[in-house]
């Protein structure tokens, strides 16, 4: 996959994905997601394979282009449905290589997870779910506006 100045080379393993960010012809960055992680996404998301593959092509020309932030949430979902527990998927950045996992917020609990996943990604899922249950309520959309 070769784009303006760059490539992207799949150097994927077995159920394990891994792409590579190569710059000039030397490796700049690397994207991935374990095998774990990628059952989860399916199991728990729907995703597919290519589309977590699609997803972390995609995160590392955000990186290219200086425009990828440090965590990104995405497809919140309530799971099982009504209660409060919320499944997510995440890209977190960390300098040069770029992970894609999936995070949980049992809000009745107050507690998130997996432990191995980075507690910046967690505490932005948390606060991403307040926001959402909180919009419409301008009381508590000020309230969290005063936290950021």
């Amino acid at each position: 996959m070769t784009t303006d100045g760059y490539t992207i080379v799949d150097e994927s393993t077995g159920d394990d994905l891994r792409l590579a960010l190569h710059v000039e012809g030397k490796r700049s960055a690397t994207a991935g997601a374990s095998s774990d992680v990628v059952a989860q996404m399916q199991a728990q998301l729907g995703m597919s394979t290519e589309e977590i593959r699609s997803e972390l092509k995609s995160a590392l020309e955000s990186l290219y282009r200086n425009e990828l932030e440090k965590v990104a949430i995405d497809r919140v979902r309530e799971d099982p449905p009504s209660s409060r527990r919320f499944v997510a998927s995440y890209v977190f950045r960390d300098f040069r290589d770029i992970t894609r996992g999936i995070v949980w917020y049992d809000l009745p609990n107050g507690t998130t997870g997996p432990d191995e996943v980075p507690a910046l990604v967690r505490n932005k899922l948390r606060y991403d779910v307040h926001a959402r249950l909180t919009a419409g309520d301008s009381g508590a959309e000020a309230l969290l506006r005063a936290l950021r």
